[in-house]
């Protein structure tokens, strides 16, 4: 694309991304900079938001791309960060690792060429964290200058820094190319991800402090802000999928002695669910395992003084199970292969809308039959065969449903 600048406004407040996770702030804590750009061939318009938290020094940045011709277009690659460098001379510090030993700092000089990590797993990952920083050689905790970046995003993502043949460097981050291709019809829109970045000429320890209040006070929606949370016992490690109404009464008779304020069910309370290769998809209460359903046991657990939490794993389907056998086509799988399995499970394809009106149905039908103070919603395995049976061949890698052009509003904090 050829983009040339057309223009700028100012909005008081903080400009969402609809649709898609983001900071918050009144127009008395945040100020946005919408910059338009514009490749008039192509009838493509670009905005870039930044949006600024003068108290916290974060910055966030967003793009939302126009289609104004009369034909459709096909977006290949949208980051959501770009930022130059007039130096090389820094370190790059990502946080990989694995399950159970999640974001371990890596760090390491910038050298000629280019340096990334990234996920194509569907999910942001524990093997890879979207969130980086550019930092001196001898920044630590106290000193140093020191540049972040962090996507709000949960999906495929890619952080790349290359170093030109100047001595300067790049920073690029935002959602993944593999596999990315959506396309936008005339008048659509599509808004790419929110990021959030910091400066911190004091080393980590200030930058951590910077993002710990901002997020703390302007991205989690969270109804304890400012209070202490309940402590929960979960019966998972207690029993696994061996367990019936009278045990789970057992644990919690024996926590809420100690004080403890919720009990979690986890995995095993529906369908045919006793191992990890059968159930998932039949959300109905097994009534072998909890006789008098979800209502009484839940009255049991208040009983004791407790509130009740449930587990959930809505995204997934056992292929033995009387979702998938109804709907095999609702399962993410590539035509004419076999698919690859993941501890037994495979994935929904919630890009669909009648699997999505489904689920959301059993979803509302369980957390409304009884007094549910809480949702464990779990995610076990990354997103493989991504091919969806609602979209044709040339539209894969995209969405049935572009996000449309939406006006500019501030948002404010939610009330707890």
């Amino acid at each position: 694309m050829d983009l040339r600048y057309k223009g700028f406004r100012l909005e008081k407040g903080k400009c969402p991304s609809e649709g898609l996770p983001g900071f918050y702030g009144t127009e008395d804590e945040a100020e946005t900079l919408i910059i338009l750009l514009e490749d008039s061939a192509a009838r493509v318009e670009i905005e870039l938001f930044y949006s600024i938290f003068e108290n916290y020094d974060l910055i966030t940045r967003a793009v939302r791309v126009f289609n104004q011709g009369t034909d459709e277009i096909r977006l290949y690659q949208c980051a959501s960060v770009c930022l130059d460098f007039l130096r090389d001379d820094m370190d790059l510090l990502t946080f990989n690792a694995r399950h159970l030993m999640e974001r371990c700092p890596d760090r390491g000089p910038l050298r000629p060429g280019i340096l990334s990590v990234g996920s194509v797993r569907g999910i942001s990952s524990h093997q890879h964290n979207p969130f980086v920083i550019l930092c001196d050689h001898d920044a630590d905790e106290d000193k140093g200058m020191c540049y972040g970046a962090m996507l709000l995003y949960s999906g495929n993502f890619e952080a790349a820094v290359e170093c030109s043949q100047f001595e300067n460097s790049r920073l690029v981050m935002g959602i993944h190319p593999y596999h990315f291709c959506w396309t936008l019809e005339p008048g659509q829109a599509f808004t790419a991800p929110e990021a959030a970045m910091v400066c911190s000429p004091d080393g980590f320890g200030q930058m951590s402090r910077q993002y710990h209040r901002a997020i703390r006070e302007h991205l989690l929606r969270d109804p304890y802000y400012g209070r202490q949370k309940p402590v929960l016992v979960n019966n998972w490690e207690a029993t696994y999928f061996d367990f019936n109404a009278d045990r789970l009464i057992d644990i919690a008779r024996e926590a809420a002695a100690l004080g403890i304020e919720l009990f979690v069910m986890d995995d095993g309370w529906f369908g045919s669910r006793n191992d990890d290769n059968s159930g998932l998809g039949d959300w109905q209460v097994n009534l072998e395992k909890l006789p008098g359903g979800l209502e009484d046991l839940v009255l049991h657990i208040k009983n004791l003084g407790m509130k009740f939490g449930i587990w959930m794993e809505p995204e997934m389907v056992n292929e033995d199970s009387h979702l998938y056998r109804a709907h095999p086509d609702w399962a993410l799988h590539v035509p004419g292969r076999a698919p690859s399995r993941g501890r037994g499970q495979l994935v929904l394809d919630f890009s669909r809308r009648d699997v999505r009106d489904y689920i959301y149905e059993q979803m509302k039908t369980v957390l409304s039959s009884a007094d549910i103070s809480y949702l464990k919603w779990d995610m076990n395995r990354s997103l493989t065969d991504v091919w969806s049976a609602g979209l044709s061949a040339r539209r894969q890698g995209g969405s049935l449903s572009p996000v449309r052009p939406g006006s500019l509003r501030p948002v404010r904090a939610p009330t707890p």
